[in-house]
């Protein structure tokens, strides 16, 4: 759901650099995007089964890390509220990485109302309120959810808060049971004494399960931030993100191991 940066590590941080997916995995990855409210359940598990094939799924042990071509101003369509940035201005990275949780197990982490008592530290204050009967979706008599997530958070000694919009969708048909999130910043964030700015941010997600109790997390992110003088144009910040994006996984791996929430 949604990561934040936690730029205090690029003081250590020695880039690697990140090259572009593959064409078709982009494309893919574009297609899960716009995708998410009109595409049927078989579609959308043919999607999956390419996705599979095209990150190795069945043997990957390890991360794997990309840059996105930037969304177009017709992929955030019916996004509420409309978006009035060029999201030619927030460049895209993909991770794609293996986690050991059962599917119902990360479906409860990711729905949690208190994603601050899960992820403690990340944020000063969170509240998300569900659009929808969380219950239900956990018991499979609903397969879809949102919500709106209010947040205070700190980088660097500066204070922004933001507000983001998710949602989250089961697909049981298919080899590949999934479960398939999407959030997106709904205005720009406001910092508070400081000139930086968080302007756009848009993410997709896909758990697919792989193996009883193994799956695969395919994470999009495409985001327009400027903070300290590094931007999402820059392979440091790029780095670090996608780093968060890995601690946030091997966190939700422990929680599903601890039988949480």
């Amino acid at each position: 759901m949604q990561r934040l940066l936690t730029l205090c590590l690029l003081l250590g941080l020695v880039a690697c650099r990140v090259d572009a997916a593959p064409q078709d995995l982009d494309g893919a990855m574009h297609a899960a995007w716009t995708g998410f409210d009109a595409m049927e359940d078989d579609e959308a598990a043919a999607l999956v089964d390419t996705l599979h094939a095209l990150v190795g799924g069945d043997t990957l042990a390890q991360d794997s890390r990309g840059a996105l071509s930037p969304l177009v101003v017709e992929e955030l369509a019916g996004l509420t509220p409309s978006p009035d940035q060029d999201p030619a201005d927030a460049p895209g990275m993909l991770l794609v990485n293996p986690m050991a949780c059962a599917l119902e197990d990360l479906a409860a982490a990711l729905i949690h109302l208190d994603q601050d008592e899960l992820y403690p530290g990340v944020y000063l204050e969170y509240e998300r309120v569900h659009d929808g009967d969380g219950e239900a979706f956990l018991a499979g008599e609903t397969d879809r959810l949102g919500w709106v997530s209010d947040m205070r958070v700190e980088i660097l000694g500066a204070e922004y808060t933001e507000q983001v919009r998710g949602d989250i969708r089961r697909v049981s048909s298919g080899a590949r049971p999934f479960l398939w999130a999407r959030t997106w910043l709904t205005g720009p964030a406001e910092f508070v004494d400081s000139d930086w700015s968080f302007e756009q941010d848009y993410q997709i997600e896909l758990f697919w399960e792989r193996a009883p109790g193994e799956l695969v997390h395919a994470y999009g992110i495409w985001r327009e931030m400027n903070v300290g003088g590094l931007s999402a144009e820059d392979e440091g910040f790029v780095n670090v993100t996608l780093n968060n994006m890995v601690d946030w996984d091997e966190q939700t791996v422990a929680l599903c191991a601890e039988g949480r929430p």
